[in-house]
């Protein structure tokens, strides 16, 4: 994540609680937001790892090369299926038809 990402989510989170923290009357209630902040903090300090842009375009590419080498799965929408079925039942009505002369030749 960069350093841009990073100082937008905390800016986003840090008002967010802080709102909390001064719209809750609950003292225990506004101790723990506290606490979850610096936890935040914490977190996005030491253990999400900090990236360059360079280094993310590598990262991007990286996982694009990885997801083209993928195979693809195959997707079937409504109308194929439907085509399919209607030609199922065809072949079956032709197949009952043609049973159906040959009981009565």
């Amino acid at each position: 994540m960069t350093r841009k990402t990073k100082f937008y989510l905390q800016a986003i989170a840090t008002v967010m609680i802080l709102i909390s923290v001064i719209v809750v009357p609950i003292i225990p209630v506004k101790v723990f937001l506290i606490a979850l902040l610096l936890f935040m903090y914490y977190y996005f300090a030491r253990r999400i790892k900090t990236v360059t842009p360079e280094e993310q375009m590598i990262i991007l590419k990286e996982e694009e090369v990885w997801r083209a080498s993928r195979e693809p799965t195959p997707t079937i929408t409504l109308s194929e299926t439907i085509h399919e079925v209607k030609e199922m039942h065809e072949e079956i009505l032709e197949k009952s038809d043609e049973q159906t002369i040959s009981e009565y030749s």
